[in-house]
């Protein structure tokens, strides 16, 4: 019978190969002294309180390999914790056991035998390994890119929780970037693609805004849809090559549509319309619309206008004007 939740620590070689590292069955390389003089200066790397043994070697382009030794210490938390977990989220309560008492043996029964569970204590040590080690030796690190290279069955062979553990890594690292005119130099220019007509009407615009939240809405009866006004409306947007198929998110029914703040140019469109008046036409997307696949486009918009609006503004004041020049501030 198969434990409960052992699925996620059934091998090592299973669960080394998920997220960010993968195991390779490549015969390891012999880790001699000589070797070891040709490689990077050794260092010892002390993270949450454990020390490992890390040399590091730069080898052909980006790519880097680490050979990591795990200290004994960390070893041994590794198995006390792997045994606490599988305690606890794989075996669970046993009838006649409590379960900070279950015997060793029972769990390793349990969870499929000895190998099992030497795979699962070693993939907690070498995870917890990668997470001590890799962001302070791998600072340049290209995301996804490591590897532990080190065979994994004979790694399993030979493993003991009370012995120190050595491992290899290998990643590729980002290269260095070379500036060609020093960053102190660089200069960006920006085209002003304004005017002053335009900069105008879009103050304009904004004052008017500001002046319908401070004002009321009239409900209009005598006439139709003008300059300045407000209406709610069903819409649907489509491309001109396949109508039945609605711009995600451009297909909208009882739609508050302000005359100030159309973007596609659709009042020109609607001007005279009366409630439950319906029309179509057909339009491009403007270059500047915030769906850059869409810039091009032509599409057809259908509109039926529900009920129609105009603003009684407040007078225009001098807190209004301070308003005005502070927004023709900004856009200058």
């Amino acid at each position: 019978m198969q434990a409960r939740g052992f699925t996620k620590m059934r091998s090592c070689s299973t669960a080394v190969q998920r997220g960010q590292m993968c195991a390779r069955s490549a015969v390891p390389r012999p880790y001699t002294a000589a070797v070891r003089d040709q490689r990077a200066h050794t260092v010892l790397v002390q993270a949450a309180r454990r020390e490992y043994e890390v040399v590091k070697e730069q080898q052909s382009g980006n790519r880097v390999n680490l050979t990591i030794t795990v200290p004994a210490s960390t070893c041994q938390w590794g198995f006390t914790e792997t045994v606490k977990t599988m305690r606890t989220d794989v075996v669970g309560p046993l009838k006649g056991f409590r379960q900070d008492k279950l015997p060793l043996s029972e769990i390793i029964s349990r969870v499929g035998g000895q190998r099992a569970f030497d795979a699962a204590v070693l993939e907690t040590i070498l995870l917890k390994a990668m997470e001590d080690v890799m962001p302070l030796h791998a600072a340049r690190l290209l995301p996804g890119s490591e590897q532990i290279t080190t065979n994994l069955p004979q790694l399993m062979a030979s493993f003991d929780p009370a012995k120190p553990l050595t491992f290899e890594v290998v990643y590729t690292r980002l290269p260095d970037v070379e500036w060609a005119t020093p960053y102190q130099d660089v200069t960006i220019t920006v085209p002003d693609t304004g005017n002053l007509q335009t900069d105008t009407e879009a103050a304009d615009g904004l004052i008017r805004q500001y002046l319908k939240q401070e004002g009321q809405k009239r409900v209009v009866a005598d006439r139709g849809f003008a300059q300045g006004d407000a209406a709610i409306i069903d819409m649907v947007i489509a491309p001109k090559s396949n109508p039945a198929a609605p711009y995600p998110g451009l297909e909208k029914e009882k739609f508050f549509f302000d005359a100030d703040g159309d973007m596609l140019g659709m009042t020109q469109h609607m001007l005279g319309m009366s409630p439950g008046e319906e029309r179509s036409w057909e339009f491009v997307f403007p270059d500047d619309w915030h769906v850059d696949l869409w810039h091009g486009q032509t599409a057809v918009a259908k509109v039926k206008l529900g009920e129609l609006f105009s603003y009684i503004l407040p007078e225009v004041t001098s807190s209004s004007i301070c308003i005005y020049i502070s927004i023709q501030q900004r856009i200058d």
